[in-house]
């Protein structure tokens, strides 16, 4: 009954064996599917919801993503595949008044799509019983950890029904086993399916995706501020070395995050006398910190990003940033960084070159940066080589940075889908959890140490057609240590996988078996 389900419409499903044996599998027991965006999981949870209603009468199915936008494109999706009338679709969001949603939780819609903050508020509220569904989809099920909302509601669906299975649906959960491990024990996991482009049973559906580095050099006239920032940052880190809060010679963010969480326990069970001592060593980690930060900033986004970070430091009155301020070698560095030695990072050049090389009038292009002030300067120069550009952000205010409401990105949206503008320069909001046109070209302007992002990011193109990937990289720099951070676990997450799989096991529900109660055809 998964290949010619009677709810859902004939010929909508462009059904593939790969996505037939995955439902299958995910009907009987609690699952995560990890693969990549184009692949289709939105798919697979219509099959499995299809299945699950139709053999379980009375019951419904809950589908939640961790935004609006995306539970929109969800409820629309499965408007698109099955039979149902508009009233057995209800979107359920923090912009749908309680008492609203109160009324569409008693209500008869069978197919539901919530936000997980608005299911853990009305769980707690008691608007909600969730015996009455059959399945729980949970779509970016990576998120389930600590006390994101879908660990909560993975366990009172859990308590609730008794016969309850549960969808988790990723891209990447990442490539650490303990992460993976907390993932599957959040959502009660007992089968983890992993599909990728290399797999035969796959191959014959996608679009080929090239990935290709681009690595280029430093000016010349960084140099100068490179050394000065170098000097102060090591002053800072001989200090918390001399004192054992650094212990190795290759210090990068990571060290350096770890040694204040050590100073700050440390302080916490210091005597009166001794407190002292610990405010001092938070505020030389503070400034190792802020140093790091900067010396990032200028070696993989350029100075035109750093300057506005330093016109910002000038303006708090956070003590480590006055203290960096007042250093004779910090005057030094200003005056070089808004002099001489204010050049533009070669990436940029780099960027606009790749962007009319592949320059079509129907082409979309999707760059990815980790910071605002870089997306800004980004689209000015796009524009000044002609090239239609837009920032994309968050929708939140951070620094004096406004961001774009949700109405503001669906104009963008719009206008990228249109041909109005043939390039976003977006931060990680465009990630996961936005229906993101198709585009041609995907290009990070840093490469990204974390395999989750990696891989989301990479599964902005090819998904109609054949996709580029360009990873622009600045030698000598982090970038470097990204890249290959990002590559190496990547690679080995299939592994990860397959390692945690062999320790699920199944888990122990109030009814010991699966007892499908299925639709009349009055019913259907």
């Amino acid at each position: 009954m998964m290949e010619d389900n009677p709810l859902l419409i004939n010929g909508s499903l462009d059904r593939r064996e790969y996505q037939l044996n995955a439902a299958k599998e995910a009907v009987t027991q609690n699952t995560m599917i990890v693969m990549p965006t184009a692949l289709g999981k939105t798919i697979i949870a219509a099959l499995v919801a299809g299945y699950m209603l139709l053999n379980q009468r009375g019951k419904r199915v809950l589908m939640m993503a961790p935004t609006k936008p995306l539970c929109e494109q969800h409820k629309e999706t499965f408007g698109r595949l099955f039979r149902f009338p508009n009233r057995e679709f209800k979107l359920l969001t923090g912009m749908t008044h309680p008492k609203l949603r109160e009324l569409a939780w008693k209500g008869d819609a069978r197919l539901m799509f919530a936000t997980p903050q608005v299911v853990q508020n009305d769980l707690s509220a008691g608007r909600i019983d969730l015996e009455q569904f059959a399945l729980v989809i949970f779509d970016e099920c990576h998120r389930a950890v600590k006390d994101y909302a879908y660990t909560e509601i993975a366990r009172r669906y859990m308590e609730s029904s008794s016969y309850p299975i549960i969808l988790g649906l990723t891209a990447s959960p990442g490539a650490m086993k303990e992460r993976l491990k907390a993932i599957s024990d959040s959502l009660f996991i007992e089968r983890i399916i992993y599909k990728s482009e290399d797999d035969d049973d796959v191959k014959s559906y996608i679009n080929p995706v090239t990935v290709e580095w681009k690595k280029v050099d430093l000016p010349l006239a960084y140099r100068p501020l490179m050394d000065l920032l170098g000097g102060m940052l090591d002053t800072r880190l001989k200090w918390l070395a001399d004192y054992d809060f650094l212990r190795t010679k290759n210090v990068y963010r990571k060290q350096l995050l770890e040694a204040g969480d050590e100073i700050r326990r440390k302080l916490q069970s210091a005597g009166a006398k001794g407190k002292g001592f610990y405010f001092t060593a938070i505020q030389q980690q503070s400034i190792a910190l802020t140093l790091f930060h900067m010396r990032e900033l200028l070696t993989t986004q350029g100075a035109q990003t750093l300057i506005p970070f330093v016109e910002r430091m000038g303006e708090d009155n956070k003590r480590a940033h006055s203290t960096i301020e007042a250093d004779p070698m910090f005057r030094k560095f200003k005056e070089l960084l808004y002099g001489p030695c204010n050049v533009e990072h070669p990436k940029v050049k780099t960027l606009i070159s790749l962007i009319k090389a592949g320059a079509t009038p129907a082409s979309r292009v999707l760059v990815f940066t980790q910071y605002r002030d870089t997306a800004s300067y980004l689209v000015s120069r796009l524009s000044k080589e002609g090239i239609k550009g837009e920032r994309f952000v968050g929708q939140a205010t951070k620094e004096a940075d406004v961001g774009m409401s949700q109405e503001v990105q669906r104009q963008t949206l719009d206008a990228f889908k249109s041909g109005a503008l043939s390039c976003l320069v977006a931060t990680s909001i465009a990630e996961e959890g936005l229906d993101i046109p198709q585009v041609d070209m995907v290009i990070f302007y840093e490469p990204v140490p974390s395999e989750i992002r990696f891989i989301q990011r990479r599964g902005r193109t090819g998904r109609r057609m054949a996709g580029k990937v360009f990873i622009l990289v600045a030698n000598d720099t982090s970038d470097v240590a990204y890249m290959y951070s990002s590559l190496r676990k990547a690679a080995i997450m299939k592994k990860v996988i397959k390692n945690v799989n062999s320790i699920l096991k199944p888990i122990q529900r109030r009814s010991p078996f699966f007892i499908p109660d299925p639709m009349t055809e009055e019913e259907r």
